[in-house]
C-alpha cells in the first residue's frame, strides 16, 4: 500500500485487527480530518493504539503520553498493529 509516497506495510501479529477496523465510518472521518489545524480527539484508553495506528498509516504521528509506563505501553500496541 503506498500513502502520499511512502511504503506502508503492517506485519504485526493484530494487523489483521487493524485491516479490519480500518473501514469504520468513524474511524475513516477521522483518518480524513488528520492534518487539520485543530483536532481534539476524545475516546476510552483502549480504542488510543487503534486510532494512533490507523492515523499512522496515512501521515506521521506524535503522540504524547503521561508517563514513561504509558509510552511503553502504547509502543508495544502500536508494534503488535503495525510491526517494528
Amino acid at each position: 500500500m503506498s500513502d502520499r509516497g511512502m511504503l506502508v506495510t503492517r506485519v504485526g501479529p493484530l494487523a489483521g485487527l487493524l485491516d479490519a477496523v480500518l473501514p469504520d465510518p468513524a474511524l475513516t472521518a477521522l483518518i480524513e480530518a488528520a492534518g487539520a489545524p485543530a483536532l481534539e480527539i476524545e475516546g476510552t484508553p483502549a480504542a488510543r493504539p487503534l486510532v494512533v495506528a490507523a492515523l499512522a498509516t496515512r501521515t506521521p504521528v506524535l503522540v504524547v503520553t503521561a508517563t514513561g509506563r504509558g509510552s511503553d505501553e502504547l509502543t508495544a500496541a502500536l508494534t503488535d498493529l503495525l510491526g517494528p
